[in-house]
């Protein structure tokens, strides 16, 4: 529990092939604002990338797997030691002060191939070319609203501090991105929830996105 009424889970995955012709395996995640699941890609992709990362093993049905799964328990200390690691990492940006300036460098830092761009505004029939804002980007508009109407803001000392500006980006990158405008008002569609936990499991764009968020939020922008 990072502060009251707002708790951050390690949770554990588990699967096994009953038929004896898969695999049994299991990998870990960090979850407060996921909410979705897709059995393939957790056993599939999702394992794949927890194996080369570290945080999981999977082995095929043979006689040692009995041995692999007796040696659980280590993998799931050493699991403990590294979620330890995380929650003093959000704790120190929880004690650390942000201010607007602060939130625009965080932002400038994390959208700065976008700001490199430059935006061409119409004028009657003339086409003006000018240098791209923060004001020019959906997602860091949508990033400032949540840092006031976002989950969990309104929990002991979370406002007016780094960890107020991660948890509005995390919540944008893991609920807000590849919405369709009718899935923004009518609900989102499996599909959309499939893409965008792929995304964030395979280590892609919202996923680097938040990985740098953190950086940056720990080294003070």
């Amino acid at each position: 529990e990072l502060t009251e009424g707002h708790v951050i889970r390690r949770y554990l995955h588990c699967f096994n092939d009953h038929s004896g012709s898969g695999s049994f395996g299991v990998h870990f995640s960090d979850q407060n604002l996921i909410c979705a699941n897709q059995l393939r890609f957790l056993t599939g992709r999702a394992m794949s990338i927890a194996a080369g990362e570290g945080t999981g093993v999977s082995h095929r049905h043979t006689k040692s797997v009995t041995a692999f799964a007796q040696n659980l328990p280590r993998l799931i200390d050493m699991q403990n030691q590294t979620f330890r690691q995380s929650i003093e990492e959000l704790e120190a940006m929880k004690a650390a002060e942000a201010d607007t300036s602060f939130t625009r460098a965080v932002l400038e830092q994390l959208f700065k191939k976008e700001l490199s761009q430059p935006i061409k505004d119409k004028d009657g029939e003339l086409v003006i070319e000018r240098k791209r804002t923060l004001d020019d980007i959906k997602s860091a508009g949508r990033i400032n609203q949540l840092m006031d109407e976002g989950y969990g803001m309104d929990a002991p000392g979370v406002r007016g501090t780094r960890y107020q500006v991660f948890q509005a980006i995390t919540q944008h990158f893991t609920h807000d991105t590849f919405k369709t405008r009718e899935e923004a008002e009518n609900g989102m569609s499996t599909e959309t929830a499939r893409k965008r936990l792929e995304d964030l499991w395979s280590g892609r764009r919202n996923a680097q996105r938040i990985n740098a968020a953190r950086e940056l939020c720990l080294a003070g922008a």
